[in-house]
């Protein structure tokens, strides 16, 4: 009896990393987002607008959440017409704090999420843009838990951390901050 019992504890062990929630919740995310520069443009210049749509992963654990996010940035300028496309990896952490227990809840996000350049304009000067700019995403969100989906909204302010262009002084100092709405839906 004895050993048949034993016999059952790797069974035990190993059923929680079989269900689907083991894997966490896969999602989609879909963005808009306002560029604000340090230092500021000169000459009355636009400040770029950007789309983010991406793909994105949640793992729940029972004090917070751990979600990556691989996000297509597009940042436009619409005066002279310049787009620059980079592809973000954030790994952030969210708290949650119920406000209807296991239904809605106020979220706080952190993390860091490091940019890779895929494309530009030729008048973008893509020589002198960086292939990897890192950020510092922190938010505030709400999450809406519907039992098969869940629904989210974020609200990020992202500080770049490193310079986002190399051959002058003033490309080296350049820094933008962004302003980031998502909604995001997972399974």
């Amino acid at each position: 009896m004895k050993k048949s019992a034993l016999a059952l504890v790797p069974l035990l062990a190993a059923a929680p990393l079989c269900s689907a929630h083991a894997l966490g919740s896969f999602g989609a995310r879909v963005g808009y987002g306002l560029h604000m520069s340090d230092p500021e443009p000169t000459g009355g210049a636009d400040e770029p607008t950007m789309i983010v749509v991406g793909a994105a992963w949640q793992l729940d654990l029972v004090v917070a959440k751990l979600e990556a996010d691989l996000l297509w940035r597009r940042s436009s300028v619409s005066d002279p017409d310049v787009s620059v496309d980079r592809l973000g990896l954030a790994a952030l952490g969210r708290f949650g704090i119920p406000l209807v227990p296991m239904v809605f809840s106020l979220d706080l996000i952190g993390g860091l999420e490091p940019r890779f350049l895929i494309g530009t304009d030729p008048s973008a000067g893509e020589d002198f843009q960086e292939s990897m700019v890192l950020f510092l995403p922190v938010g505030v969100g709400g999450t809406l838990n519907l039992q098969a989906v869940e629904l989210n909204l974020d609200i990020r302010y992202e500080h770049q951390l490193t310079a986002s262009g190399k051959g002058s002084k003033a490309l080296e100092d350049y820094r933008s901050n962004n302003l980031t709405f998502l909604a995001g839906v997972f399974f």
